[in-house]
């Protein structure tokens, strides 16, 4: 990127134990997770940590919390500047009210429905040649549960995953106020896990058959056993 982020953020050993350090000072050990002006509908918890109160933050400052996680989550590539709208709308409430607090964002990329239509040789497929059948639709992510989903071993959805976040960084960076505030980055796996479970029926069929997986694991053993 052609800016540069505002402070250096680093974890180090302190006492036997990992500590957050910000320009070489460490930050207390507190932190504050919630929702970026959206709600959490991670396992369907029934109340929603949203965007705390001015009064909540300032109490918050008031107690010594400098540390922020704020959970924001594109659900929708093409929703991309209402996302980060969002995002910076919260991290300068943040800095009104704890002027001196340090945030680090918490990024979900979901699965959505058009990547299917893009890559169709890149989603998850079963043992009997199946791209869909699921039993959830990702506790709210998706409008449809049966509509196929990116195998994790996707070369474009990491590609496409990687432009998102990138643009994330570039914009925050591009903004003295939210470079100065933004610490550090916190990447959910690809759209939440690093795998799809309890999702589907797994006395009936067996993931992940996809042409980029069964590439993944052939590489795999071929670096692993090569010489043997």
């Amino acid at each position: 990127f052609s800016q540069k982020a505002a402070h250096k953020s680093e974890i180090q050993m302190k006492d036997g134990i990992p500590r957050l350090y910000v320009d070489g000072c460490p930050v207390t050990p507190m932190a504050f997770q919630f929702m970026s002006d959206a709600p959490d509908i991670t396992n369907n918890i029934p109340l929603p940590p949203f965007m705390p109160t001015d009064q909540v933050l300032t109490a918050m400052n008031s107690a010594g919390i400098k540390l922020y996680f704020i959970r924001a989550e594109l659900k929708d590539p093409t929703d991309f500047d209402n996302f980060f709208d969002k995002l910076s709308r919260q991290l300068r409430q943040l800095r009104r009210n704890v002027p001196d607090a340090y945030a680090i964002p918490w990024l979900i990329i979901s699965p959505y429905a058009d990547f299917y239509n893009k890559y169709p040789r890149d989603v998850q497929t079963f043992d009997d040649g199946s791209v869909g059948g699921y039993q959830s639709n990702c506790s709210g992510r998706m409008a449809d549960s049966n509509t196929p989903r990116h195998t994790h071993a996707s070369l474009a959805w990491r590609h496409e995953t990687a432009g998102v976040l990138r643009e994330i960084v570039r914009r925050i960076q591009s903004e003295d106020d939210l470079n100065d505030t933004v610490v550090g980055y916190f990447f959910f796996p690809l759209h939440h896990e690093s795998c799809y479970f309890y999702d589907f029926d797994e006395s009936v069929k067996l993931d992940d058959y996809s042409d980029p997986t069964r590439l993944a694991f052939r590489n795999y053993l071929a670096e692993k056993y090569m010489g043997h």
